[in-house]
């Protein structure tokens, strides 16, 4: 069978809906990508996670040294884990019930 196509990623602020950023490749997120996106990008660090595309869809892999944790669903992210359609990703402290910078995940061919 042939592989399934794997599209662009497509991540859209939570907060300012219409900001969005799209990326065909494996792309490394920080602070001054997601500037765009609202005042919250402050938080991230400068490569606070990389998005990866694999054969099957995309993950996100955590800057594990970043001050702050990579959130998915509000969860910390500690290893690679797949992205799924209307996923949320953020910077935050999961203890701590902080989440900033919520980005919700798309995709598009």
């Amino acid at each position: 069978p042939a592989a399934a196509h794997v599209g662009k990623l497509v991540l859209e602020s939570v907060d300012n809906p219409g900001q969005k950023l799209s990326m065909g490749i494996n792309t490394k997120v920080g602070k001054r990508l997601c500037k765009s996106l609202g005042e919250d990008s402050k938080f991230l660090d400068d490569e606070q996670m990389e998005v990866i595309k694999t054969d099957s869809g995309w993950q996100v892999s955590p800057n594990v040294s970043a001050a702050n944790e990579t959130l998915l669903n509000s969860k910390a992210v500690t290893e690679p884990q797949d992205l799924k359609e209307g996923d949320i990703l953020a910077v935050g402290r999961e203890a701590k019930d902080v989440s900033k910078m919520g980005m919700r995940v798309s995709f598009s061919s």
